[in-house]
């Protein structure tokens, strides 16, 4: 239901609240809130539909998930790294694929060759304007 081993869940949870500061409330503990995070994500369900499933009023479904949400965040950014920043090079999947390569010949933000959509604030949008160039 979580799409992930009880193993895995252990780590990820000790990991969130021992580094990212992820807190139970005298309400909720913290397994229960990162196993509503990964219901709601790894099924696509609905606040409604985890409301029913965990027995908590749609704010506190939504309260947690947010909370999670901001400690993976956290997370996400010490995992999820650039090998070199100023991005060099191109995937090789994008650069020999003949589909891909004339429109993404000049992308930043790729992992692996997957493409990932960036929002950039509007305070920073000046440091990406030509940032492949």
């Amino acid at each position: 239901m979580l799409r992930m081993n009880g193993n895995t869940f252990i780590v990820l949870h000790g990991l969130l609240v021992s580094k990212y500061k992820l807190e139970s409330t005298i309400h909720m503990h913290t397994m229960e809130a990162l196993a509503i995070f990964l219901y709601i994500l790894g099924d696509g369900s609905s606040n409604q539909r985890a409301q029913s499933r965990f027995k908590h009023s749609g704010e506190t479904i939504s309260r947690k998930f947010e909370e999670v949400l901001l400690a993976v965040v956290e997370l996400g950014r010490d995992i999820v790294r650039p090998k070199d920043p100023n991005f060099p090079t191109t995937h090789d999947r994008i650069r020999r694929d003949h589909r891909m390569w004339p429109h993404f010949k000049d992308c930043i933000g790729a992992v692996d060759g997957t493409h990932i959509l960036a929002v950039v604030l509007d305070e920073d949008k000046v440091r990406y304007i030509s940032r492949s160039k």
